[in-house]
């Protein structure tokens, strides 16, 4: 069981690719890397890909991307057209530049934050109702606690 963070709107919305990240291939990692290879690492192909992380603090930022498919069973639960997964590594990352991507958003796109629990069947779901300029960090933390849905209004 996992719970999967959504944000939907009826509008499309700007993706956010989380920076920090890059594919390199192993050959490259080695020259760039003066640290001992692990063992793992030396049973590679020189040409596979890894992911490396230049800046750990720039890998912890918000990532917001289109969701195509649903999960099984949660189009009952979200109905809007525009759905996009959101992931922050940090749960205060997740809080501050949540609320930051939801105030830059234009004045007239409402949107719904959404928490589920990926594999059960039926689930209650929270819900609150808040206009955009209330919104608040607080307003965010209820929506980390458990399957939840925060509708903001313009």
């Amino acid at each position: 069981m996992s719970e999967i963070t959504f944000i939907a709107s009826k509008n499309s919305l700007p993706e956010i690719v989380r920076t920090g990240a890059r594919l390199i291939n192993v050959k490259d990692m080695s020259q760039i890397n003066n640290q001992q290879e692990t063992g793992t690492i030396k049973e590679l192909n020189e040409e596979s890909e890894l992911i490396f992380i230049d800046d750990e603090n720039l890998f912890n930022n918000l990532s917001i991307s289109r969701c195509g498919i649903l999960p099984n069973g949660f189009k009952k639960y979200i109905t809007l057209e525009y759905v996009y997964i959101i992931e922050a590594r940090l749960k205060s990352n997740f809080i501050h530049q949540t609320f930051d991507y939801i105030l830059n958003l234009p004045k007239h796109i409402e949107v719904e934050l959404w928490s589920i629990w990926d594999g059960y069947e039926e689930q209650p779901i929270k819900y609150r109702k808040i206009k955009r300029d209330e919104l608040s960090y607080k307003d965010l933390e209820f929506f980390l606690d458990g399957s939840c849905c925060l509708v903001i209004e313009k």
